[in-house]
C-alpha cells in the first residue's frame, strides 16, 4: 500500500449502501486498506428520517438529536463520557449526567459520546444494520458523539475499522498513517503525540468517512455538530487467546478428562526421597510430566475451537442486560409468531455457521442443515409471519425459548 502524498484530499468513492454492487466494490478495493469518503452517503430526506424532531413521549423511537442524546447520557443503563479540552490539557468526566453538567451554549472543545446507542433507540439499531453487506459478528455498536464548536476527542487511533457519519454540522479530519506512535504523556485519554499529516478531509452532514484500523484521526468540530461512529471490532490475539484461556479454565474436569484424577499427587519410586533430599530446588521429573499430561489433555478439538470462537464473537458486553418478558406457553407464543412474525432485541448478537446459530455467546447446534428462514432471521433480524409458520416445530421451539430470555420479540 502506497500512502498518499502529505495533505491530500481523502479519496471519494461511491457509496456502498446505495446498492449490492457499490457495496461488493467498497470491500474489494478499500476494506482495512486506507481511508476513503463517501459523500452523501445519506442524502437530506434520509438524515431528516433520523433526526427530525418526534414524539418525546415515543421512548424508542426518538430522533437521533442532541437533546435525544442528552437525555439518554442522564440515565444510569447509558454508557456516556463528556471531554474537553483547553489548550493542551485534556478532561474526561462519565456519566450519568446531570441537566447543570451540560456545557452552556456558545461553549466551545467539548464533546458527549454515548455508548451503545443502537441499543436504545430504534432508528439508531436500524442504521446500524444498514452497514449489513459486512459481517455482522463484527459489528460493534452505533456511538454518537454532540460537539461544541472546535470539540473533539483528539488524535487517536483504533484497533478497528470504523465509519464516521456526519449527522449535523461540519467537521474536519486530519489523519495519519499507521506506525509506531507515542502517546501524550499525563492525559486520561489514549492521544497521539505529533504526527504526520498524510490527509485531511471536511465533512458535511450526510458524509461519510471510512477509516480503517491503526490510522490516527482526529476530527474538529466545525461549529456544533453530531456525527454517528458504526464500529466494526476486531479482536487482537491476546484478547482471543486471554478468552480461550477463561473458558478452557471454566470447563468441568469431567469434560476434559473423565478417567483421571481432580488434583495432582506424587507418583513416589524407590529413588525419589534420596532425589528430593539431594536437590530441593529442581522441579520434579515426575511432576514436570503429570502436569504436562494434564496440558495435553486441554488441547480443544477444531469443532471445539469453532464453538468457542462463534460464542466469543456474539457474546454481549458485560454492560448488556436482557429484560425477561411474561412468560407465555409455547403454542400461545407460536400462534402471535404465525400471526406477526418475531424480531430479534436490539441487544441480540447473533451469527450462523454450519449447522450452528451463536446468539449472545451461546451455540444453538442443529441436527440438519439450518433452514433458510432461521439464516435469514440471523441476516435480517427478522421474520415474517408466514416464514415462522414453515419453521420445523423444534425450530419453533427454540424461538420461543429465546422469546423467554428477552432476545425476541414478536412482530409489531
Amino acid at each position: 500500500m502506497v500512502n498518499p502524498a502529505p495533505h491530500d484530499p481523502v479519496p471519494e468513492v461511491d457509496n456502498p449502501l446505495a446498492s449490492k454492487a457499490a457495496s461488493e466494490l467498497f470491500v474489494r478495493r478499500h476494506w482495512q486498506r486506507r481511508p476513503v469518503v463517501i459523500r452523501q452517503a445519506f442524502d437530506a430526506a434520509a438524515l431528516a428520517a433520523l433526526t427530525a424532531p418526534r414524539d418525546a413521549a415515543a421512548e424508542p423511537d426518538r430522533e437521533l438529536s442532541t437533546a435525544t442524546m442528552w437525555a439518554l447520557a442522564a440515565e444510569e443503563a447509558t454508557e456516556a463520557r463528556l471531554i474537553r479540552r483547553r489548550g493542551t490539557r485534556w478532561s474526561l468526566a462519565h456519566g450519568p449526567f446531570a441537566a447543570d453538567e451540560q456545557p452552556r451554549p456558545g461553549h466551545k472543545q467539548w464533546t458527549l459520546l454515548v455508548q451503545s446507542v443502537d441499543h436504545h433507540l430504534n432508528d439508531a439499531s436500524a442504521l446500524l444494520h444498514r452497514f449489513n453487506f459486512l459481517p455482522q459478528c463484527r459489528l460493534d455498536d452505533l456511538m454518537i458523539s454532540v460537539a461544541g464548536d472546535q470539540g473533539g476527542v483528539g488524535p487517536h487511533k483504533d484497533s478497528y475499522d470504523v465509519f464516521l457519519l456526519q449527522l449535523a454540522g461540519t467537521r474536519h479530519w486530519t489523519l495519519g498513517a499507521p506506525g509506531e506512535h507515542a502517546l501524550q504523556p499525563d492525559q486520561p485519554l489514549r492521544l497521539v503525540e505529533a504526527f504526520d499529516t498524510t490527509a485531511e478531509v471536511t465533512v458535511g452532514p450526510g458524509d461519510m468517512l471510512y477509516v480503517p484500523p491503526g490510522w490516527i484521526h482526529d476530527g474538529v468540530a466545525q461549529g456544533p455538530c453530531m456525527t454517528a461512529s458504526i464500529g466494526f471490532r476486531a479482536p487482537t490475539r491476546a484478547e482471543l487467546l486471554t478468552a480461550w484461556w477463561q473458558a478452557c479454565a471454566e470447563r468441568d474436569d469431567d469434560e476434559i478428562d473423565p478417567t483421571g484424577p481432580r488434583q495432582y499427587r506424587d507418583k513416589v519410586s524407590a529413588t525419589t526421597a534420596a532425589q528430593w533430599r539431594r536437590q530441593p530446588g529442581q522441579l520434579p521429573v515426575e511432576m514436570m510430566a503429570s502436569l504436562e499430561h494434564w496440558l495435553g489433555k486441554w488441547t480443544p478439538t477444531a469443532a471445539e475451537m469453532r464453538e468457542f470462537i462463534g460464542c466469543y464473537l456474539t457474546e454481549p458486553k458485560t454492560s448488556v442486560w436482557f429484560e425477561r418478558p411474561t412468560p407465555v406457553q409455547c403454542r400461545q407464543f407460536n400462534a402471535q409468531a404465525k400471526r406477526n412474525g418475531v424480531q430479534l432485541d436490539r441487544r441480540t448478537r447473533i451469527s450462523f455457521q454450519a449447522r450452528t446459530i451463536f446468539i449472545n455467546g451461546e451455540p444453538w447446534v442443529s441436527d440438519r442443515p439450518l433452514s433458510a428462514a432461521l439464516k435469514r432471521l440471523a441476516s435480517q433480524r427478522r421474520l415474517d409471519g408466514d416464514a415462522f409458520s414453515h419453521l420445523t416445530p423444534d425450530d419453533q421451539d427454540s424461538l420461543s425459548l429465546w422469546h423467554d430470555s428477552g432476545w425476541l420479540h414478536p412482530g409489531q
